[in-house]
């Protein structure tokens, strides 16, 4: 039986998509966004294991959980339907069988199972979420197409999906089930929601930002899914 209490964070980083903004590339936003979740972990006194950047890949992620075997597995890198990727947009898990570099891998979403997993990534939740709860995953929270991010600094822009984000593993992490996490994130999403329509509807200097704002959060919360058990718990 996997380990309560104990998670592994993978969290990969490197030179992808410039922003120039509160940070240089996209991937910075997704190391800042996992770093606010490992430090509230380590506050709650939960057992935290790290793979990021050159660590975040498949051989390491193999054989940390055979030694560790973590009951929680966060994620935050691209992805793709069947597919969450590690470092330099490695594959990482995949429910298909695969080719990189020019060698073919069966496909490992096994790796998921007896977990409960919470993955910040495009499109996984189509395909690689309910495969893997098929396969013995426990639960797993994810997004069914692209994340859509927005990397306009502020706090009620870039800092709110982060606010979402962090928040829901957050929940987990605080002894939540993964239901009232899933639940959570979605009246999250619908306060910054209902919160920029108003800003829309007025003539604020920052009405211009409200149809970025609104079209990701409205296309995140329309993505978000939860698969398997809506009871489970990452921690005693």
């Amino acid at each position: 039986m996997s380990r309560s209490n104990t998670g592994v964070f993978v969290r990969p980083r490197w030179e992808d998509q410039a922003t120039d903004q509160r940070f240089a590339f996209l991937m910075d936003y997704g190391y800042w966004t996992g770093a606010e979740v490992v430090n509230d972990a380590h506050s709650r006194d939960f057992v935290v294991h790290e793979l990021t950047e050159d660590r975040a890949v498949r051989e390491q992620l193999s054989r940390f959980l055979d030694t560790h075997d973590p009951l929680f597995f966060f994620h935050f890198s691209h992805g793709g339907d069947d597919t969450l990727t590690g470092q330099d947009m490695s594959v990482l898990i995949c429910s298909s069988p695969f080719t990189e570099a020019g060698n073919d891998f069966a496909a490992n979403d096994l790796l998921l199972r007896g977990r409960v997993v919470y993955t910040l990534s495009c499109s996984s939740g189509s395909v690689l979420g309910p495969r893997a709860v098929e396969h013995g995953c426990i639960s797993y929270i994810g997004y069914q197409d692209p994340l859509w991010a927005v990397t306009i600094e502020g706090p009620d822009t870039d800092y709110a999906l982060f606010e979402i984000w962090t928040g829901g593993a957050k929940a987990l992490l605080a002894g939540k089930t993964t239901g009232e996490a899933y639940y959570w994130l979605k009246r999250r999403y619908r306060f910054w929601i209902a919160y920029w329509e108003m800003i829309d509807a007025t003539n604020s200097t920052n009405a211009w930002k409200a149809p970025v704002m609104l079209s990701a959060l409205e296309k995140d919360l329309k993505a978000l899914a939860i698969f398997g058990d809506l009871n489970a718990k990452i921690r005693d």
